[in-house]
């Protein structure tokens, strides 16, 4: 993986686009001696890695001046098939049944078609605002999908 001069790792030596089907997200701090668990890492989908800006227009004398306010995000989207014995999905469970929540950062990593982390984000205090199950439909035949939304204070590329 070849990295520019400040430490990010440049995206390809012939500057194709990354493909979006392999990465890694990872609960920091999760499992034993600080690993994530192996089943708390798997998610089909995720979304929501997005910062938004918008311009305050303020009246200065005769002239209107267009400034930039601070950006904003959504919440981050994971979703993945139902795992049997996920312990995430039992801190989520007793976060909202006692609505106490440990805040966690979590990572997410796109990986080359090696397995190399090429972009990665970090979003800082991660919580659980939503915990949803997927349709049960007796008519087809599909995986079961659970879907976890995170609020988070906020997020930043980072290179691993």
């Amino acid at each position: 993986m070849i990295k520019n001069k400040i430490g990010v790792p440049d995206l390809t030596m012939n500057g194709a686009p990354l493909q979006a089907y392999n990465f890694l997200v990872s609960f920091l701090g999760r499992g034993k001696n600080g690993f994530p668990n192996l089943l708390d890492i798997r998610f089909q989908r995720v979304s929501g890695i997005e910062l938004k800006g918008s311009m305050d227009i303020k009246r200065i004398g005769s002239r209107e001046v267009r400034l930039p306010e601070f950006p904003t995000h959504g919440d981050l989207l994971l979703e993945r098939g139902y795992v049997v014995g996920s312990p995430l999905r039992l801190d989520i469970v007793e976060g909202f049944a006692n609505l106490e929540f440990r805040p966690r950062d979590v990572l997410v990593a796109l990986l080359d078609t090696q397995g190399e982390p090429m972009v990665s984000w970090l979003f800082q205090k991660a919580v659980p605002v939503r915990w949803a199950m997927g349709e049960l439909n007796a008519s087809q035949s599909g995986v079961f999908i659970e879907t976890i939304e995170l609020s988070y204070t906020r997020f930043e590329p980072i290179s691993l």
